[in-house]
């Protein structure tokens, strides 16, 4: 009997080893950024001629699952991708209308408003800037829009963008600049 007890022991000590071991966290195959997309923007600002002259450089990225990128078939006659991305103190906004071959139109804050063009705006709450396209371009690459049957869908692309901005200043002065740059949205993680 004292035989078959120390065997029943050294068994179940045996099958508690291998039951923890086998549940380590490196071994769970579960992976950390899960369900979350890498979000990035470079961007330059700049005025080289006249009295004043400057240089405003943003450059980030974040990753999360929130959804920053979008695909809106209510705007438009062939849908827009909209961006709502906020890191520090910066907020990027756009929407960026598609045209029937599925390019964006340029960039022009007057006339998005009647929907006859694309807007891209930077807030930089930590100094009260506000910088928004007046003209340009923009170029969308590696658009994937999640397939589903509502009128808002999840969207992944690559824009860059080349134009004219105006800044909008806390003092109400606005100053024309030119503006370049990249923003990648809902990328997967590698």
């Amino acid at each position: 009997m004292k035989v078959v007890y120390q065997n029943l022991v050294k068994l179940v000590l045996v099958g508690l080893i291998v039951a923890f071991s086998s549940c380590s966290k490196s071994d769970d195959n579960s992976n950390d950024n899960q369900g979350n997309k890498l979000h990035s923007y470079d961007m330059v600002f700049q005025n080289e001629t006249g009295s004043n002259t400057f240089r405003y450089a943003y450059a980030g990225s974040i990753t999360s699952a929130i959804q920053v990128g979008n695909f809106d078939e209510g705007i438009g006659n062939y849908g827009a991708l909209t961006l709502n991305f906020n890191h520090d103190s910066n907020s990027i906004k756009g929407g960026f209308i598609l045209k029937e071959n599925g390019n964006p139109l340029n960039l022009d804050y007057n006339a998005y408003q009647s929907r006859e063009g694309s807007l891209l705006e930077l807030h930089d709450t930590a100094t009260n800037r506000i910088f928004r396209a007046v003209s340009g371009t923009v170029t969308i690459t590696g658009k994937n829009i999640e397939q589903s049957s509502s009128a808002i869908r999840a969207a992944s692309y690559t824009l860059q963008f080349d134009g004219d901005f105006d800044i909008f200043t806390s003092n109400g002065e606005i100053i024309r600049c030119t503006g370049t740059g990249s923003i990648a949205v809902g990328q997967p993680i590698q």
